[in-house]
């Protein structure tokens, strides 16, 4: 293979590691896919399995809070 190049030759004969004997259902469709799918074969929606992550407008929301009331407490005490 030349340096710089893709092999998709070799690419394309690798095999897919998805276990299909273990299957889940899609949050969105609710179709069976299997466990360990990034995403599903039928909306194409990404799956995400790390549910317990907090949104970001939450994360930023709690840190403009703890520093106010730490410059508040700072400022007029």
């Amino acid at each position: 293979m030349a340096e710089g190049k893709f092999d998709y030759q070799s690419f394309s004969q690798e095999q897919e590691g998805l276990d299909f004997g273990k299957m889940k259902k899609c949050p969105y469709c609710s179709k069976p896919i299997p466990e360990d799918a990034i995403s599903c074969y039928y909306c194409g929606k990404l799956i995400d399995d790390n549910d317990s992550a907090r949104p970001a407008w939450f994360v930023w929301t709690a840190i403009i809070l703890v520093v106010s009331f730490f410059l508040f407490f700072l400022l007029f005490l």
